[in-house]
Order: C-alpha cells, then sequence, then structure tokens
C-alpha cells in the first residue's frame, strides 16, 4: 500500500513494467554494476559442482600386480638358466672340436653315418634286384623285322 493505493506490476503498462528505474547518478550505477559483473564472473570460475567428477584413488596394491611380477621373474630366471646350459654347452662342443683338431689321427664321425651305410646296402639290394629282372626279360624287339613288330 503506497498512500492507500496497491501498486502492482500488473495494473502498469507493457512499456512501464520494462523501463529501466531511475538512478540518482548513472556514473555511480555504472560503478556498481560493473563491480557486480565482475562478482559474477569471479563466482563462475569459482563454482564447485553438485557432483564429484574426480577419478577415484588408485591403490598401488591393485595397480602393481605382484603374483603377475613374481611369475615373470621367475620364467625369466628359468630362461636364464636354460640360457647358461647352453652356453657351457656350446662351449664344451668348442672346446672338444679344438683339441681334437690338434689331433692327427681325428676324423670327424657324423652321427647319422650308420644309418647312412644301412640306406646304401639297401638301395645297392634293391638295384641288384631290379638288375636281375632286366636280364632275365625276354626283348619285345625284333632285330629281322627292322624293329616296327613285337615278336
Amino acid at each position: 500500500f503506497f498512500f492507500g493505493v496497491l501498486w502492482d506490476i500488473t495494473h502498469c503498462s507493457r512499456e512501464m513494467a520494462n523501463a529501466p528505474m531511475p538512478v540518482l547518478s548513472k556514473v555511480c550505477h555504472a560503478k556498481v554494476q560493473e563491480r557486480n559483473y565482475t562478482m559474477h564472473k569471479d563466482r563462475l570460475q569459482n563454482i564447485k559442482p553438485y557432483i564429484d567428477m574426480s577419478s577415484p584413488p588408485e591403490f598401488p596394491h591393485i595397480k602393481i600386480k605382484a603374483k603377475k611380477v613374481k611369475n615373470q621373474q621367475e620364467r625369466q630366471a628359468q630362461i636364464d638358466r636354460d640360457n647358461l646350459g647352453l652356453l657351457q654347452r656350446m662351449d664344451e662342443v668348442r672346446n672338444r672340436v679344438a683339441h681334437d683338431k690338434q689331433n692327427p689321427d681325428y676324423s670327424p664321425r657324423s652321427l647319422r653315418a650308420d644309418f647312412r651305410k644301412r640306406e646304401a646296402a639297401q638301395i645297392a639290394e634293391e638295384n641288384k634286384a631290379i638288375l636281375k629282372r632286366l636280364d632275365e626279360a625276354r626283348s619285345c624287339y625284333s632285330y629281322r623285322s627292322g624293329g616296327s613288330t613285337p615278336r
């Protein structure tokens, strides 16, 4: 109530409702508006969300899989042992061959020599059997008739 009159914006015209409010000093009003705007921008910059969007905490005992690391170390240790054994065997072979080359009676032996000898003997037997069949077979070619007709 203002002097017995109820002021309501619905009673005013549309132009009056959207009209700017009167101010005493335009300079002071501009400074107040500028200060309010900078405060508004600062509040927008420093606003905190209602929902926590940060990543969950990382637990080292979950990130580092101890069982997997242990298995890899055991596997690497087994590979190292196997490699050491292979190196020792290669060294033995290298030293043995060098020692045997100093011996004048040394002749390198093949590990498959016996197998190759048996195979060569079997091939020789098969060749003898084929030669015997060829010798016993009668010829189908006639020398008298010019070779065009079989006997």
